[in-house]
């Protein structure tokens, strides 16, 4: 009976309007992609299928015309006036998303195991002004990265893209900082007196025991890299993503000429969905039950 009253007595309001707001946020999005799904598989001209007819209803007849339509249709006219298809896209995205998704990785857990290692007092600045930083907006300075990018030579470019993206102001930097002082000091002064140096120290010994944060990161990352067209269609002009190339699917409707607006959009984000879907699969187990107090448990 007591571990009962327990249980009971955790249950508060706060708790109780947390699980309200989140379940209608998963009904929303179980909402969402019931409707992308069932309308992609519709037909949008007319006919016993007819998607307007039949808007939250499941198809009657699964049609894998649309899927087809998008394929052939889905592309990007650069400034030249060439075409980027679907295919090309593809690499372009996993290039983008795993290349910046390594440097924003890399560059908070190397500054976060400086700061986070070593007491030092220019290490507390260090974090004082991230904590600054992630609280204030930076209106304007796209212009301004933009021509000095250009008078560097790395604009559109992908040199250009990583040393932007090489950058610790984010809360991942604040998870590896907390994650490396929670390390107790022992491995690293046990190493010394065997004779191991900082470099050393930090190679084989600190950055091996955080892999897991490491990967962990990287895939909320890569997810996040995936559906970013907002970088692309500024800084990677000449190598659009997929998710540029859906962003001007939805923009520039005489790409659907001949197929219909909505089924073919909707079709177009399911083709989209599909790599990051698998990906999630395939890492799931780093995404959960990895937060802790302090950081991301090992």
């Amino acid at each position: 009976m007591a571990k009962k009253s327990s249980k009971i007595s955790k249950v508060t309001p706060f708790t109780v309007f947390c699980w309200i707001g989140f379940s209608v946020f998963l009904f929303f999005l179980a909402f969402y992609a019931y409707y992308m799904l069932s309308t992609s598989f519709k037909d949008p001209f007319g006919g016993i299928n007819y998607y307007a007819d039949n808007i939250l209803g499941l198809p009657k007849i699964f049609q894998f015309d649309q899927y087809v339509n998008a394929w052939n249709r889905f592309r990007v006219q650069l400034v030249d006036s060439s075409w980027v298809y679907i295919e090309e896209m593809l690499i372009y995205s996993f290039a983008y998303a795993i290349l910046v998704s390594l440097a924003m990785t890399s560059s908070c857990l190397i500054v976060g195991y400086a700061t986070g290692r070593f007491n030092v007092f220019f290490n507390k600045i260090i974090y004082g002004f991230v904590i600054v930083a992630m609280t204030l907006p930076l209106v304007g300075s796209t212009p301004s990265q933009v021509a000095l990018m250009s008078k560097m030579g790395i604009y559109d470019s992908w040199i250009g893209i990583i040393f932007s993206k090489f950058y610790f102001i984010s809360v991942y930097y604040i998870i590896f900082h907390e994650t490396f002082r929670g390390i107790p000091k022992t491995y690293s002064e046990a190493a010394k007196i065997d004779g191991a140096n900082n470099f050393y120290i930090m190679i084989k010994i600190m950055f091996p025991l955080v892999k897991v944060t490491f990967t962990t990161i990287f895939v909320l990352l890569f997810i996040a890299n995936w559906n970013d067209y907002s970088t692309p269609v500024i800084f990677l002009k000449s190598y659009p993503n997929i998710a540029l190339g859906l962003y001007y699917f939805r923009l520039r409707p005489d790409n659907l000429l001949g197929t219909g607006l909505d089924p073919a959009q909707m079709a177009a984000c399911v083709m989209t969905m599909i790599p990051v879907v698998i990906f999630f699969v395939a890492f799931r187990k780093q995404l959960v039950g990895n937060v802790s107090m302090g950081g991301l448990k090992e």
